[in-house]
């Protein structure tokens, strides 16, 4: 508030068009507010916001589907919480598209700049074509994991004076009079009255059994032709937030999903930095300062590139397609197909022959050409030998070895192999460092693929494993602290 301006004073309000500054954005409205209460009540206030040169906004990432107020810029640079222009083009984008997720690196600023969003949009009036609910400003709800996050959501409402007068356990009450109603992710209130602007807080902290809760969400905003949604995360194998952004969800293949990382922060100091670098294991380091997607305990294999089908290479002539096969009751007898050479592997092709189809499995191997190794031993040789292939029983000495061969390159995967994408980029390591493949089929399948075949180098079976493996197993234990 300007300094020396008494209470009720009714000086006549007035602005002309001039560069924005925190001072005279205030003072004006100071007056606004003051002076003219009708004109919040009637037509809201965000109109004073025109008055003001802007500067010009950094062009979009992505093509956006809604146009974004040229209001908006002003008002974020009004906000008392800092926003540097990359932020500020993270707010652009979750207005300018339906659903949007943001995926942060601890420290970003991800809650703050979530509760300037979600008070831009309560200010506004609805005008939309549908009819609307008893209020005619833009409907807000705000969904957290639990209590602690609210803690800080509310704690950063606060900051937003004078656009927030109150802020409750439940709501936070903006100066047009308008609530944003705050609630935790429960089976009970996920069947909440519809909203215009639904806001999906830290899913990577929603509990396993409220995850189906948290995707079903998008129902509230289902009869606003004004709605957003908007998801914002630390990432979290195998969770809400996965479920809704992940690497193969509808939201991330339409480029609706951005990641950010502590490059991004000059506030956070880099001794910082490499004291948690030096702390943390290097799948807790990826997690919480480059936004990535990590399995807990660290994946196995970290270097899968996605592909799309249309842009897969084909199989140069110099290498040959090699096959694996591994057999199960659930979910089938899978077949993995791929080519490689001393640095890539590239997996083109995946099928499932279920109902212990051995005669289906033998006649696409044939078809396709595959150079294929089966798994033999125990339950698989029941199967194996209506197969007419190599095979190889999997001892514990040889997954080791292809594990850490497959390890050594860079792994790309077609993009409609969905679940093998899935098995690979989940396969964690054990509590004790060891791997296990045991839930892993797609994964159990690829390694037989990983065979010896013709001019391609692969480690033979040893009595002893060679040194680079003894090498690789202390770089992984030093990495997991």
């Amino acid at each position: 508030m300007p300094a020396g301006r008494p209470v009720g004073s009714k000086t006549k309000f007035s602005v002309k068009r001039t560069p924005l500054t925190k001072e005279n954005f205030y003072n004006d409205l100071w007056v606004l507010m003051h002076d003219h209460p009708d004109a919040i009540k009637i037509n809201g206030f965000l109109g004073i916001l025109a008055n003001y040169v802007n500067p010009p906004s950094a062009q979009a990432l992505v093509a956006p589907t809604i146009p974004i107020p040229p209001s908006f810029e002003a008002f974020v640079r009004s906000l008392p919480i800092p926003c540097n222009e990359a932020q500020l083009l993270s707010m652009q984008q979750a207005i300018a598209h339906r659903e949007y997720a943001w995926l942060c690196n601890r420290k970003w600023g991800k809650t703050e700049k979530m509760a300037g969003l979600a008070t831009w949009y309560g200010l506004q009036k609805y005008d939309g074509s549908k009819p609307h609910l008893k209020s005619p400003w833009m409907m807000v709800i705000w969904y957290s994991a639990g209590e602690d996050q609210l803690i800080e959501v509310r704690a950063s409402f606060k900051q937003l004076k004078p656009y927030v007068t109150e802020v409750q356990a439940d709501k936070v009450t903006l100066c047009n009079g308008n609530e944003i109603r705050l609630h935790i992710i429960t089976e009970k209130q996920t069947h909440s009255p519809e909203c215009d602007k639904l806001f999906l807080d830290e899913g990577r902290s929603v509990r396993v059994e409220q995850r189906k809760q948290y995707t079903e969400l998008r129902h509230c905003i289902a009869a606003s032709d004004r709605g957003n949604i908007l998801h914002g995360s630390t990432p979290g194998w195998e969770t809400a937030i996965m479920d809704s952004a992940g690497p193969q969800s509808a939201l991330a293949i339409a480029g609706c999903v951005e990641t950010h990382n502590y490059r991004e922060c000059p506030w956070i100091l880099p001794e910082t930095v490499e004291a948690e670098r030096e702390a943390l294991a290097d799948w807790e380091f990826d997690l919480n300062y480059e936004g990535k997607w990590t399995v807990p305990g660290g994946a196995v294999f970290r270097d899968i590139d996605v592909i799309p089908d249309a842009s897969f290479p084909e199989c140069p002539n110099h290498l040959k397609k090699c096959g694996g096969v591994d057999f199960n009751g659930e979910p089938g007898n899978i077949l993995l197909a791929c080519y490689f050479n001393a640095t890539d592997i590239w997996v083109f092709d995946c099928v499932v022959f279920e109902d212990n189809d051995t005669g289906g499995l033998q006649d696409y191997i044939a078809t396709m050409g595959y150079d294929t190794e089966q798994e033999l031993g125990g339950y698989n040789d029941g199967f194996a030998k209506d197969v007419s292939c190599a095979g190889q029983e999997a001892t514990h000495e040889w997954r080791g070895e292809r594990i850490a061969w497959a390890k050594r390159h860079h792994i790309h995967v077609k993009a409609s192999l969905t679940e093998v994408i899935k098995d690979f980029q989940g396969m964690p390591y054990q509590p004790d460092g060891t791997t296990s493949i045991k839930m892993f089929h797609y994964v159990a399948a690829g390694l037989h693929a990983f065979h010896e075949i013709g001019d391609h180098i692969f480690v033979p079976k040893q009595e002893h494993a060679p040194s680079y493996l003894d090498e690789e197993k202390e770089r992984e234990r030093r990495a997991r602290g």
